[in-house]
């Protein structure tokens, strides 16, 4: 799976737990967010109430478009030496 997580890096199934909860990955998904016009209440809620869910269910319920979507998971890749 091209999406596949490994202990060094972050993907579409990261959980918005694990992303809020990291200063570098909260920061980096609150621009992306405010970059493409996305709410930052989405996460929030989904925090909140299904903190479980994945990054790429929550950005698709938010309305993140493909091309977005796919930018935003490079951003992760990248971060992948930020892994502890």
């Amino acid at each position: 799976r091209s999406d596949a997580e490994s202990p060094y890096s972050w993907g579409a199934n990261t959980s918005i737990k694990e992303i809020y909860e990291n200063p570098a990955l909260n920061a980096a998904l609150r621009r992306f967010m405010d970059e493409n016009g996305l709410a930052w209440e989405n996460v929030l809620t989904t925090y909140e109430y299904t903190a479980k869910d994945s990054v790429s269910l929550m950005l698709k319920n938010a309305g993140c478009s493909d091309e977005a979507f796919a930018e935003f998971m490079e951003t992760l890749r990248q971060m992948r030496h930020l892994k502890p």
